[in-house]
């Protein structure tokens, strides 16, 4: 049997951990209003024109809606270089396991995209 183990969401700490799979939990606290919030599982929603998973994290009464991988990749891959942007290695944007990640600059990913056929060049095509 595999432990999943949880750490805590940087800019959410004592709020939300994630795992290296992409789970996220609530973690219980007391809300604005007093009353008490349970620790449970999020439930990711799925974008529908992107196919990415996305959770809406709160923070001092403010909602903030955060894609899934990136959260796994602020939390567990190392950005040595800053770069800006998350690449999936295997193209699937609902497998956000953090080995499947890598920090990228945009025209990488943009080229990653076309060479997986998820980007289509259009430049010089008349529009139909």
């Amino acid at each position: 049997m595999v432990k999943i183990i949880y750490k805590e969401i940087p800019g959410y700490e004592g709020l939300y951990k994630i795992s290296k799979e992409g789970y996220i939990v609530a973690l219980k606290r007391k809300r604005v209003d007093g009353r008490i919030y349970k620790q449970h599982f999020l439930k990711e929603q799925i974008i529908c024109n992107t196919g990415y998973c996305q959770v809406g994290l709160y923070k001092n009464g403010k909602r903030r809606k955060w894609s899934v991988h990136k959260l796994v990749a602020l939390t567990f891959v190392p950005n040595p270089k800053n770069l800006p942007e998350i690449n999936h290695k295997d193209g699937n944007r609902r497998l956000n396991y953090f080995k499947n990640l890598e920090w990228c600059n945009r025209s990488y990913n943009v080229k990653d995209g076309y060479n997986r056929g998820r980007i289509v060049w259009n430049k010089g095509k008349k529009r139909t």
